[in-house]
């Protein structure tokens, strides 16, 4: 059974008026939610793409992008190909120690598993995509998600059940454990974060 979630008053804080999300058995809604960001940040790190990174001059952009996208992204950073990131807010701190860093590096568009976001301690996903400078990753352009943004209003949604339909493949992406993300994995982070394991 798959449950389509419409969203036509704004009620679901990250997913805008009109959009929808399928949850399946496995409660799954938090791939579509990612999908729709995977595909938001390739377009949006072309704001990086071949210029060096540089804080003073990038920082006012990531923080006018964040004010308009703040409905669904907790976070906008950039980092270099030492680890070194900045955010929309200008803190700085380093995610080399991150295990999607190290892909993201080799080229690929990466969601992570459940973490702490260094900057804020709040409990999120990070989805992050190469920066390219002729042929060459010069650093990293990502969005942090927070985890408890996927249910946050759904229990005040109507809900329409529709049947199963054929599947259609979805471009594929690479997780920083290449297994699935779902909800029931977003709340076992929340309660670990929240010390309730």
């Amino acid at each position: 059974m798959n449950i389509r979630i419409e969203d036509f008053f704004g009620e679901i804080e990250w997913v805008r008026a009109g959009e929808s999300l399928t949850v399946d058995s496995d409660y799954r809604c938090i791939e579509d939610l990612v999908s729709i960001s995977t595909e938001d940040i390739e377009g949006l790190a072309i704001l990086a793409h071949g210029q060096p990174i540089d804080p003073r001059r990038q920082v006012p952009q990531l923080r006018d992008l964040l004010a308009d996208l703040s409905y669904k992204y907790e976070q906008i950073y950039i980092s270099d190909t030492n680890g070194d990131y900045f955010n929309a807010d200008g803190q700085t701190n380093n995610i080399m120690d991150r295990n999607y860093f190290h892909e993201v590096m080799e080229g690929h568009t990466v969601v992570s598993e459940p973490l702490i976001n260094k900057s804020t301690k709040n409990p999120i996903i990070a989805v992050a995509t190469p920066i390219w400078n002729k042929r060459a990753v010069i650093g990293l352009f990502g969005v942090t998600i927070l985890l408890n943004s996927s249910w946050r209003g759904l229990r005040f949604m109507s809900l329409t059940r529709f049947p199963q339909k054929a599947k259609v493949p979805k471009k594929k992406r690479r997780s920083g454990n290449n297994r699935r993300i779902g909800l029931k994995d977003c709340l076992t982070a929340r309660k670990a974060v929240q010390g309730t394991t």
